[in-house]
């Protein structure tokens, strides 16, 4: 990239900008990876949590999610309203 910046047709903002994307999309599969490797077991509907997930992302949207695994997660619940949801991705 250094060396392509006496060249007037070389966009170097276009070229970073790319390898932004491809590292948001690396970064993306990564942490799809690790979430199913640590939540699935947990997780019955795993692959609509994941969608889930990904659809606040996309919107920018936050939240706060638990997961019980073996240990009890009720002690450090302290307020909130429980939905009892399902998970959808729509």
């Amino acid at each position: 990239i250094i060396d392509s910046l006496d060249e007037i047709e070389q966009c170097l903002l276009c070229d970073l900008e790319s390898l932004h994307d491809e590292f948001n999309e690396m970064h993306a599969e990564a942490s799809s990876f690790y979430l199913q490797s640590y939540m699935e077991e947990f997780t019955p509907g795993f692959a609509q949590f994941s969608l889930a997930i990904e659809s606040l992302s996309k919107q920018k949207h936050g939240a706060l999610i638990v997961i019980q695994r073996r240990d009890e997660v009720e002690d450090f619940i302290q307020r909130g309203t429980n939905l009892h949801a399902k998970i959808s991705a729509s």
